[in-house]
């Protein structure tokens, strides 16, 4: 029985949320966003982008301005494949929130790749939660060059070295990387990092990154005393039909889907440094023709065939298949 004497708790008012407040919030920091540089440079491909820092300074501080939180958390796909980035935003005095999911790499990743393809997420991501792009530089290139002196060769075109790219590349680091993993003593990879060296003013950054990740593991191995792994079997295959899978779907959300979630599998270094370079064109090629069969599915037989090659080399047909896409059988409900 409550006590005659005792003074009444007030009820506790409830708290009013104003449904639409991070969408007013948000449309004026939209309003204030200062241009994003493309500060960063890949001198491999050649051209100049915005780095994730340079994202984040142009827009946190202006959504805090405007009362919101600005959060990239991680977490893994519900199937427990893959990682994934969900990049939310909080109206602080509301409780609303705006959450958006990216897909970053297979859960199963070294975690230096998920390092790496976080940040390529982390970025994209954030530029699409808040509908900006990177503004253009064009030719003025020293705003690029006092952003980072060191990203850009500064010397005259006629005097810089071309970097090695595309299938050049591709062979020298195979086989620089099949020797290391074959490696039986720390003089044996001495001699093969010795001789990428000397190549090394003509590679890019994140290839020689790669090498000396390489390098790091097998230096562990044989200081532990550990023979040289075999070969692991190519996962070309097994890439191929969980593409060719996603044109299954008979809506065309689903495929979009499913084709997202491929993807990052499909574009896992892991994976791709176990295929031959023949495989890896081979799954570039695939990557646009399922597209194309998603995104056109009223053509008939979008997606090429895949068929026996010729002496070990992976390849697709250019023919038509006669079936009917899977994505063109039933429309999508609405």
């Amino acid at each position: 029985m409550a006590d005659a004497g005792a003074l009444p708790i007030p009820a506790k008012p409830a708290r009013k949320r104003n449904v639409g407040s991070l969408d007013a919030a948000f449309f004026a920091a939209q309003q204030e966003f200062e241009p994003i540089i493309k500060a960063g440079y890949n001198a491999e491909k050649g051209y100049a982008h915005a780095r994730l820092g340079d994202v984040l300074n142009v827009i946190v501080p202006t959504l805090a301005k405007h009362g919101i939180s600005f959060r990239q958390p991680t977490d893994i796909s519900e199937d427990g494949r893959f990682m994934v980035v969900l990049t939310t935003l909080t109206h602080v005095a509301s409780g609303e929130k705006w959450i958006s999911t990216y897909p970053v790499c297979d859960a199963r990743e070294l975690a230096k790749v998920k390092g790496a393809t976080l940040t390529y997420a982390r970025r994209y991501a954030a530029l699409a939660a808040v509908g900006v792009a990177p503004e253009e530089v064009d030719d003025d290139v020293s705003r690029v060059h006092e952003a980072d002196p060191e990203g850009i060769d500064q010397r005259p075109p006629e005097e810089r070295e071309a970097i090695i790219m595309g299938a050049e590349k591709d062979a020298l680091v195979e086989d620089w990387n099949t020797r290391m993993r074959a490696a039986e003593t720390i003089g044996d990879l001495d001699d093969i990092m010795a001789e990428a060296a000397e190549k090394k003013t003509r590679l890019a950054a994140n290839t020689w990154d790669g090498l000396e990740f390489v390098e790091a593991q097998e230096r562990e191995r044989i200081n532990a005393g550990t023979a040289p792994k075999p070969p692991e079997p190519s996962p070309f295959e097994e890439i191929k039909a969980q593409g060719l899978a996603c044109t299954e779907h008979t809506r065309k959300d689903d495929a979009i889907v499913a084709y997202a979630k491929w993807l990052a599998r499909a574009n896992s270094k892991t994976l791709l440094a176990r295929c031959s370079p023949e495989e890896r064109l081979a799954i570039k090629a695939l990557k646009k023709s399922i597209k194309h069969a998603i995104d056109n599915p009223q053509l008939s037989a979008a997606l090429p065939s895949p068929h026996t090659a010729e002496e070990g080399e992976p390849g697709f047909s250019g023919e038509a298949t006669g079936s009917p896409s899977p994505l063109s059988e039933q429309p999508a409900e609405t």
